[in-house]
């Protein structure tokens, strides 16, 4: 399936006024400034030395189409201390049994199926450590080819209580 590329800018765009962390906003502006336009930014074109400050709440997924599963490729430091274990190389629904119906695969499903980004905030939907509170993510699309996802840059910020 061919995504439209000029909609996931303009999407990303309009997410500006919604985030509400400047890390969110720090990283959606870098995606914006690599997006081409014409097609989807990809993994090569986003240089993490350039989010230094977002860089501990990142998670890079690699996206398996068949089936459709979400590989973790890099965890940021802060989200795997919220989580409480590194997932890194692991499956998506290999470290969360039965999360295919919420939100952090149906997000990441949307990501794959639209092309577009997935912003929420609000409470987490897995188990984090208990002196969290709201959770603000957003989840970008990256592809190889410029128009099919096959990778996903999501930043989570974990709000305290």
């Amino acid at each position: 399936m061919t995504l439209d590329a000029e909609a996931c800018y303009r999407a990303a765009d309009g997410l500006l006024r919604e985030v509400r962390d400047d890390r969110v906003q720090y990283l959606l502006s870098y995606y914006l400034e690599i997006h081409p336009g014409n097609r989807m930014p990809a993994r090569s074109d986003f240089d993490p030395f350039r989010v230094p400050a977002a860089l501990p709440e990142i998670v890079l997924v690699d996206v398996d189409p068949q089936p459709l599963r979400f590989r973790f490729r890099v965890v940021g430091s802060a989200v795997s201390d919220s989580m409480e274990l590194d997932p890194t190389g692991r499956f998506l629904d290999e470290v969360y049994p039965g999360i295919e119906e919420r939100y952090p695969h149906t997000d990441r499903v949307r990501v794959v199926e639209t092309g577009l980004p997935v912003y929420r905030y609000g409470p987490a939907s897995l188990p984090y450590r208990t002196d969290y509170h709201d959770l603000e993510r957003l989840h970008l699309p990256l592809s190889k080819d410029g128009a099919s996802v096959d990778m996903i840059l999501s930043i989570m910020i974990h709000n305290p209580r």
